[in-house]
């Protein structure tokens, strides 16, 4: 684990400011792995090297260009593809520990000094033009949010090389789910839920409404159910009933339809 390089508020606020109307090219020509007005938090881990902050640039922008890195920005189809090249890299190339990510200033030195052309080629579209929340950290943020997004939701057995429910998840589907603080405050029953919703053939039938419906359930349930106190099992089992409830009301609803 290292310490990443943040901007404080300020500085961050006037390079966005710069960089939301560059294009691509010009926002590459500024992109560095070090910056005048950068800092360090004062104790933990040892600084990240610059040589790991260079690999992860280079790793990023080998991903852009099998999807048209500089010159064709993502297209809404293609979307899903893009996140997920991105965010098996920045899984893989960001040695940050947990704490070390609630510090905003990290984002917004990755995303408006060592990433900003990514951000904009990712976000910007034909028109140019990018929001100023892809470069402020948050959830929006170009890159805390592959980040987190493979931190709960990377895995459905331990394994953090396996994507599989991120890429099957549409783009409206990660944000519903990562945009509930309640839903992501209990990691496993998360990954437990968005697993055996996915894996449920009823999923075909229902579609989003399956997991909107389950998503109601957890809110519930985590309501009166302490999810800390459960084993692996219990937490497997709570997932599998909600995901098995929603199916059984979502029938009821189309059969009163019909």
């Amino acid at each position: 684990m290292h310490r990443y390089p943040q901007l404080l508020r300020p500085s961050a606020r006037a390079l966005i400011s710069e960089l939301s109307t560059l294009s691509v090219t010009d926002a590459a020509a500024r992109a560095s792995v070090e910056h005048r007005a950068s800092v360090y938090s004062p104790l933990g881990n040892p600084r990240v090297p610059a040589d790991s902050l260079g690999s992860f640039r280079q790793r990023m922008l080998t991903a852009a260009r099998t999807h048209g890195y500089p010159d064709r920005h993502p297209k809404r189809s293609s979307v899903r593809d893009v996140d997920g090249a991105l965010l098996a890299v920045t899984a893989t190339s960001l040695a940050m520990s947990a704490h070390e990510s609630t510090h905003p200033g990290v984002w917004e030195f990755l995303s408006c000094v060592l990433l900003p052309d990514i951000v904009i080629w990712r976000f910007g579209g034909e028109s140019g033009g990018v929001s100023l929340d892809r470069f402020m950290a948050g959830r929006r943020n170009a890159i805390e949010r592959l980040w987190r997004r493979q931190q709960f939701l990377g895995s459905r057995i331990g394994d953090s090389n396996d994507y599989s429910l991120i890429q099957v998840l549409s783009e409206d589907e990660l944000v519903q789910i990562m945009e509930r603080p309640r839903l992501v405050g209990h990691r496993e029953l998360l990954r437990a839920v968005v697993s055996a919703t996915v894996d449920s053939q009823a999923r075909d039938r229902f579609g989003r409404d399956l997991l909107r419906d389950v998503q109601k359930r957890v809110l519930r349930a985590t309501s009166i159910v302490c999810v800390e106190a459960l084993s692996a099992q219990g937490v497997s089992d709570l997932a599998s009933n909600l995901v098995r409830s929603s199916i059984s009301a979502l029938e009821k609803l189309n059969a009163a339809k019909t």
